[in-house]
């Protein structure tokens, strides 16, 4: 009996140690590309790995004006993009991605004093490392 608690004990606490962070990427070195409008912003995380795929959704965003805004183009040989819709996005700002073994969170913090009553926008675009290929949100 004493062997299978260890087991479990052992088995338990390895799993809690695999959920620290492996290393922290610090805002400074995300790329801010865009804040912008996406007509259905289901509050999701998607991340890009090719300049094909991004071009789509990119073409899929609400235009700000009587012309598209131009299209970014990415190295994606070194970085990825990811687009965050969140309906309140414009109020927070990056601290850091937590580089985990099986997730990397993205932590935001809220802009003291700022108040988006304008609701203009809600997909912000981003620069990443091409190391993260998944991404939470943590606030």
């Amino acid at each position: 009996m004493n062997k299978l608690l260890s087991i479990i004990g052992i088995l338990f606490f390895s799993n809690c140690a695999s959920q620290k962070a492996i290393s922290k990427i610090p805002g400074s070195d995300i790329t801010y590309l865009s804040l912008t409008k996406q007509k259905d912003c289901t509050n999701e995380i998607k991340i890009f790995n090719n300049q094909d795929d991004f071009n789509k959704f990119q073409s899929s965003l609400e235009k700000s004006g009587p012309r598209s805004a131009p299209l970014f183009v990415i190295d994606f040989t070194t970085k990825n993009v990811v687009a965050i819709c969140k309906s309140d996005i414009g109020a927070f700002q990056i601290k850091d991605i937590e580089v985990r073994k099986k997730s990397n969170i993205l932590n935001l913090e809220k802009i003291e004093g700022y108040d988006n009553h304008s609701n203009t926008s809600n997909t912000l675009l981003l620069e990443i490392p091409k190391q993260i290929n998944t991404l939470e949100l943590n606030k």
